[in-house]
């Protein structure tokens, strides 16, 4: 089990799960820290009042926390048609730095600022080629991906928050070879 969940907005599909987790942290006997920027941690705290004092979680507002030699910080992004979301930025002393970003879109330049160059970047996209209006959308599509993957320089890409109309099998032959899909199990290990 991890010792903290970072969480990059209060949308259900990222969220619906924290009352079976905060079960299992109970159950397992582990404490795990919910971490996220203050007006999301307000967020959940109204969505789930009874695990506010719930043995086994901790809620932390920051946008700026330590884990280890880790330096994580939380960046506010577009998210499109539905508001705003923080990307994830992880640096290490003197090592690598990695971000993740999983919903995002029409992301402006001030905000792409913390994301350049980086080792990794975990970006996610739900289409292949999104057909539908920019003013409706929410989340950049993959081939959209490709020219952010150009336009900020990270080492590797891995694209995920997919959706039913990315054909794994299909799509990743497709993709440049420092670009690939996650898949479930999938484990990173970064120096």
């Amino acid at each position: 089990m991890p010792s903290a969940v970072l969480i990059t907005h209060a949308h259900n599909d990222h969220i619906a799960g924290l009352g079976d987790f905060a079960d299992l942290c109970f159950w397992n006997n582990k404490n795990v820290q919910i971490v996220s920027p203050p007006e999301i941690i307000n967020k959940l705290k109204e969505r789930f009042p009874y695990l506010i004092n719930r043995r086994g979680l901790t809620f932390v507002g920051t946008t700026k926390w330590m884990n280890g030699s880790n330096k994580i910080s939380f960046h506010k992004v577009n998210h499109g048609h539905n508001g705003y979301s923080y990307g994830i930025l992880v640096q290490k002393d003197k090592g690598n730095r990695w971000a993740y970003l999983s919903d995002s879109f029409d992301v402006s330049e001030e905000q792409w600022l913390p994301f350049y160059n980086l080792d990794l970047l975990i970006f996610g996209t739900s289409f292949w080629k999104e057909n539908q209006p920019a003013s409706k959308r929410s989340v950049y599509d993959v081939s959209e991906a490709i020219g952010i993957k150009k336009k900020l320089g990270p080492k590797k890409m891995i694209l995920t928050h997919l959706s039913h109309d990315i054909d794994i099998n299909r799509h990743g032959k497709e993709l440049p070879d420092d670009i690939m899909f996650a898949y479930d199990g999938l484990k990173i290990k970064l120096n």
